[in-house]
């Protein structure tokens, strides 16, 4: 039987390819959620976390309990990058390719987030001002690609404007200190990024001011733990939610 989803993760670049993580499997679907391929196996390690390279959709990096992986044939092959973090349970990646490299960023959750200007090679930390070593996910504006978001186990949700110079929390309220998860979408007619929090128990929230404001979007979900959100980047109007009874898609409209 497979493992929880994860992660869930709509390709910016075809967005008709769902990508859907569940234990060392990793899931690509290229109808909008209908018939699914298992994409080739990364050892035995547990995989966390995907994400495709805006500066070249044919490469993807994973993260694993056993680090950080990358592909550059669409997860044909993959080859281990150099992050030597131990103990990691969960380890998201997101890349800001707006200058003349991307930079990966890896959050981790027992040593914090760190980044990568060589594409995996070497590694710094990236959040010297805060006490938080137990970061869950990281996500990089699709809009404003010097803001970043952060998730902690148990301290909520961060945003950084200066590239991960400096960090503000985001108020999401007492439903979403413990284990937040979030995702992002552009509004193409309003200019703007569109965010989505879901915590483990299901309450689900929209914001599209970068986290100052936030709505409650009511979902009738099955009586399940929810372990991963996804959006289309282009299209904030079909919402997928992991869970560990498998993946639901909701439409929004």
């Amino acid at each position: 039987s497979l493992e929880p989803f994860s992660f869930v993760l709509i390709n910016r670049y075809k967005a008709n390819e769902v990508y859907a993580l569940s234990g060392n499997n990793i899931f690509l679907s290229v109808d909008l959620g209908g018939r699914r391929i298992i994409k080739k196996n990364i050892e035995s390690s547990l995989i966390n976390t995907l994400c495709i390279d805006p500066s070249q959709s044919k490469a993807i990096l994973v993260g694993t309990t056993s680090g950080v992986w990358k592909s550059f044939d669409r997860g044909k092959s993959f080859t281990k990058a150099g992050l030597q973090v131990q103990n990691v349970l969960s380890l998201s990646l997101s890349i800001n390719s707006s200058g003349k490299k991307p930079v990966i960023f890896a959050a981790t959750e027992n040593s914090g987030l760190f980044k990568s200007g060589n594409y995996g090679i070497s590694w710094i930390p990236a959040i010297i001002n805060l006490p938080i070593s137990e970061t869950t996910s990281v996500l990089t504006d699709l809009k404003d690609p010097n803001i970043n978001y952060l998730c902690t186990l148990q301290s909520g949700v961060f945003i950084s404007t200066d590239n991960v110079e400096t960090w503000n929390k985001i108020e999401l309220g007492d439903k979403f200190r413990e284990l937040p998860l979030i995702a992002q979408s552009y509004n193409s007619s309003k200019d703007r990024t569109v965010l989505f929090a879901v915590n483990i128990f299901g309450n689900i929230s929209i914001s599209e001011d970068s986290g100052k404001s936030w709505n409650e979007i009511k979902i009738l979900l099955p009586n399940v733990i929810r372990t991963s959100i996804g959006v289309s980047p282009i299209n904030s109007s079909s919402l997928y939610i992991g869970t560990t009874e498998g993946i639901y898609k909701f439409d929004l409209q």
